[in-house]
């Protein structure tokens, strides 16, 4: 079997069991996705170039690292989870905030923001997921954005992520 999602209201209360991941939902029907975005002491947010066979957003560059939380696993579990799978990083977000909470199309998406000196070298990457990872400044993002290299991110939605890096709620661990 496949993964398993928890289905969540329009309120973000579970609505049952859970369902296989890929299901078509109904309108009402939600789940819950985590962010990770990590900034350096630069201001520069760590990016990842998705692999040509990544079922999302292939040969892409994206934020640091995210995807959905899986039946029964709490948004900080699996910030840690997707941030260790997708670049090698471990973090503990147990006593963490997310610093926002956005919803998109039947989902809920947490955004957890980390200062964290990260060195490219000690990262899982290349791997199923990632082809390769760097740090970006929110104008070469811009710039990345126009080309058409990185995800189409609405310009002021980054501009807000970057200024959201100024609070600090998590720390790296080894």
């Amino acid at each position: 079997m496949g993964e398993m999602l928890d289905i969540y209201d329009n309120n973000r209360i579970k609505m049952g069991a859970a369902q296989a991941r890929g299901r078509k939902r109904k309108k009402a029907e939600n789940i819950l996705v985590v962010m990770v975005l990590i900034f350096n002491e630069a201001g520069e947010m760590l990016i990842q170039k998705r692999s040509p066979y990544a079922i999302w957003s292939p040969d892409m560059w994206t934020m640091t690292a995210g995807g959905a939380v899986l039946a029964g696993e709490t948004p900080t579990k699996a910030a840690s989870r997707e941030l260790y799978e997708e670049l090698g990083i471990k973090i503990d977000f147990t006593n963490s905030r997310l610093k926002f909470t956005m919803t998109d199309k039947n989902a809920f998406l947490d955004y957890f923001i980390v200062r964290a000196n990260v060195d490219l070298s000690t990262l899982n990457v290349p791997n199923e997921e990632v082809a390769a990872a760097k740090w970006a400044s929110k104008e070469e993002m811009l710039t990345m954005i126009d080309r058409g290299e990185c995800m189409p991110y609405r310009k002021s939605f980054l501009e807000f992520c970057f200024d959201c890096a100024d609070m600090m709620e998590c720390t790296l661990t080894k």
